[in-house]
């Protein structure tokens, strides 16, 4: 009896110890990564999707002319030499093709840009949601004057905030799985 006693103190011990440290370790990692995220989500937002957004902004969805085009890929090359790593690759891609086909096949208008005017735009109101910067709301996003594009954004937004609500269940729902359990596990060892 005073074996299993002690086992239950050194038990309770154990749960003493580590339940705080572990709050304690998550917490900080938690903490730390999010500031170096802000970092690099501001970078990002200020060096290379700011300057590309605010040049095809009045052309967004719309006709390119030919000026206009040069003009936008200069831009993006040269942020694209200096800040690649900033760059999300999927947008990137989209860019590339744009390019491609602006250039070698003469189209100026084709989904390529459509595309890569979607993903500026959608990575652009993502940095400045991460970053906690005034966006439009969301009726302005829903009756905005962008075209096709504009629902496909919304459709983006909305899958994103339902599987980060889906996430927070989740992980109450592992929490208390595991309190329960261990719950039913001390409650064993007592009795």
């Amino acid at each position: 009896m005073n074996i299993i006693m002690n086992f239950v103190l050194t038990y309770k011990e154990i749960i003493i110890i580590i339940i705080p440290a572990a709050i304690l370790f998550f917490t900080g990692k938690t903490l730390l990564s999010r500031k170096n995220k802000k970092m690099v989500a501001n970078n990002m937002l200020y060096n290379v999707y700011l300057p590309i957004y605010k040049e095809i902004e009045p052309y967004l969805y719309k006709e390119l002319s030919h000026e206009t085009g040069i003009k936008v890929i200069r831009l993006v090359n040269t942020l694209a030499d200096k800040y690649y790593e900033l760059f999300n690759p999927t947008c990137l891609q989209a860019y590339k093709s744009f390019r491609n086909n602006f250039f070698y096949h003469n189209k100026k208008n084709d989904t390529s840009y459509e595309e890569f005017c979607y993903l500026i735009e959608r990575d652009y109101e993502k940095l400045k949601r991460e970053l906690h910067l005034p966006r439009e709301t969301f009726l302005q996003r829903l009756t905005g004057e962008n075209g096709k594009f504009q629902l496909r954004m919304l459709m983006f937004e909305l899958l994103e905030k339902f599987t980060s609500v889906l996430f927070i269940i989740s992980v109450g729902l592992i929490i208390i799985m595991f309190l329960r359990l261990l719950l039913i596990f001390y409650e064993f060892v007592i009795y």
